[in-house]
């Protein structure tokens, strides 16, 4: 799937000026040219037209281009492979020769896309090969477009080969085949046929279980009743494997037949208790029921919509979650979910602490529609520390006033696409790790004396933070006497000791489009042992962090602020830059 992605960029590389070739072997010189200058993988952008002008010369360019595919060189197989992967004219002469270069390019480049041309006997055993090359970007992803090619004509023979393949062949093919599905305007009738497949008692087991793996990766519009109950049908069925395949692709597809198992299994009561606020050391999410995490249940239901009302007295405790992530989550799902008579219990998150749920609040309370929080929002866009908060407010006041329950929902997409999914599934990644609201800022210079120091020596020890970026970063205690702690496994930007046994310390990491940052109190106990308490949560992290020895002013392309320490709590400012120093980020 990734290489997919990557291939629009791969498109774009390496250009030659296209001439209009006299003859034939002004045609090769400039195919030779190509190879020259094109790197390796990476399509001729003039393939295209090249290759419309090698067409006049038939079977002798083809045969010249073949031999130029099976070259030692790799740039010239490389090219060779772009101008005859949508060359039309073959024939079964012809397979030996494509074999051959598909064989020297082990089984990826271009050329792998010339298989569609040929019947499935002949195609999908080299495809298989090229398939079982997986750890390979190029080939798994030349053999994922040729098969794609082929649907949905060829279908039904791709599952009846690919069936007994071993696994990692198998996901392959359901990847490749799965996208084809989505993309393919007449999809349904892929899906039609798989369910055919899954369904049918003549089927050999195996075939099934593909078929159901396909579906379970390439979806079912929810209002396919027919295809829906007939998968329904099979969730009874008497072979354990079969059941199981069933199961999962019906989980896979969201059906509403499986609410009350994720329900049941998903949200046990008072789960939301066991959902930790980033613990100090180890994963930033506690498990909660088998393999998945309370996040993965929560997006299940917001892809259900309204459909998933039966589970809103579940996920409601998770209001009042200590986990602010499990917050967000229970927030954006009531809001999807799209009850009204949940939305008075959203009202209290519009003062959370942290502004991930505060962003989540006030999304879902324009999902729902509710009127009654105007005056909360009204507030919140008056008063709020950050920026964004205080202009989402507003627009959020505006989508209700407009009747637009989807009003805000452009400010939550990710940048990045996501194959065959609804766009509201990426709403809470986004808040959970990164922030999709923050707007560069006016910054001006910080008022503090000196740079937030990354160590402490007080209360008989050494507090100190070390910042290794995307490697991690670590808060540590030392005392005089006894050993080291670990406090927190996170970067730390700077700290500030705030009384005789009492630290605040500033934490965040930008990497790979996640950018977060928070504020940890770090106690120091009798006895000498240490205590860190995450505080609250800064918009992005610092690209400067000043102190004045009594407050910390942090800077970042979301705006600047003030932090000021009142005894075990903060609270923080934006700061207002003067006009004539002011500038951006």
């Amino acid at each position: 799937m990734l290489g997919w992605l990557l291939a629009g960029y791969l498109l774009q590389a390496g250009s030659v000026p296209a001439s209009a070739c006299t003859d034939l072997a002004a045609c090769l010189r400039e195919v030779d040219q190509a190879a020259r200058v094109t790197p390796n993988g990476a399509e001729y952008r003039g393939c295209d037209a090249l290759r419309q002008r090698l067409l006049a010369y038939g079977g002798t360019a083809k045969q010249a281009l073949l031999e130029r595919a099976r070259s030692d060189r790799a740039d010239e197989r490389n090219v060779a492979g772009c101008l005859l992967m949508d060359w039309p004219d073959w024939t079964q002469a012809d397979l030996p020769a494509l074999t051959q270069a598909v064989e020297r390019e082990e089984y990826g480049g271009w050329i792998v896309r010339a298989l569609r041309h040929f019947p499935d006997a002949q195609a999908l055993p080299l495809l298989a090969k090229a398939l079982q090359s997986h750890g390979r970007f190029d080939a798994a992803n030349q053999a994922g477009a040729a098969l794609g090619q082929r649907m949905p004509g060829s279908l039904m023979a791709a599952v009846a080969y690919f069936a007994d393949a071993p696994q990692a062949e198998q996901d392959a093919v359901v990847v490749a085949i799965s996208e084809a599905i989505r993309r393919d305007a007449d999809r349904e009738k892929s899906r039609r046929l798989l369910v055919g497949v899954a369904a049918s008692n003549s089927a050999p087991p195996a075939q099934r279980r593909l078929a159901l793996a396909m579906l379970a990766d390439a979806g079912i519009d929810a209002d396919a009743d027919a295809e829906r109950a007939r998968l329904r049908s099979l969730a009874r069925a008497t072979d354990p494997a079969l059941r199981f395949s069933v199961r999962r692709t019906l989980w896979s597809v969201h059906d509403v037949s499986m609410l009350d198992e994720e329900i049941s299994q998903c949200l046990p009561e008072d789960t939301h208790k066991a959902v930790l606020d980033e613990p100090g050391v180890g994963a930033a999410t506690k498990q909660v029921v088998g393999d998945r995490t309370l996040f993965d249940c929560m997006r299940w239901l917001q892809a259900l919509g309204p459909r998933a009302v039966p589970a809103t007295a579940r996920v409601l405790p998770y209001l009042q979650a200590e986990s602010w992530r499990a917050r967000v989550g229970a927030a954006e799902t009531l809001g999807l979910i799209a009850d009204r008579a949940v939305a008075v219990h959203l009202h209290a998150l519009l003062k959370d602490r942290d502004w991930q749920v505060v962003a989540a609040a006030v999304h879902a309370e324009v999902r729902l529609g509710d009127r009654a929080a105007v005056p909360l929002l009204r507030e919140l866009a008056g008063t709020h520390w950050y920026a964004a908060i205080r202009e989402l407010a507003t627009s959020a006041i505006a989508a209700i006033d407009a009747g637009r329950p989807k009003g805000l929902d452009d400010a939550f997409q990710d940048q990045l696409p996501v194959w065959g999914s609804p766009a509201m599934v990426r709403i809470v990644p986004d808040l959970l790790w990164g922030d999709p609201l923050a707007m560069p800022a006016t910054v001006c210079p910080l008022p503090g004396n000196s740079e937030a120091p990354a160590r402490l020596v007080f209360a008989e020890g050494v507090l100190s933070g070390t910042d290794h970026g995307e490697f991690g970063g670590e808060l540590s205690w030392q005392p005089s006497r006894g050993g080291a702690q670990i406090l927190e496994q996170r970067n730390v930007t700077g700290m500030l000791q705030v009384g005789k046994h009492t630290a605040l310390v500033v934490t965040g990491l930008a990497h790979m489009g996640s950018d977060r940052a928070a504020l940890y109190r770090v106690a120091i106990l009798p006895g000498g042992r240490a205590q860190s308490t995450r505080l609250m949560n800064m918009p992005v992290r610092a690209s400067d962090l000043q102190t004045d020895g009594t407050v910390l002013f942090y800077r970042s392309r979301a705006g600047s602020f003030r932090i000021t320490p009142h005894g075990p709590e903060v609270t923080v400012q934006a700061l207002d830059c003067p006009a004539a120093k002011a500038s951006q980020p």
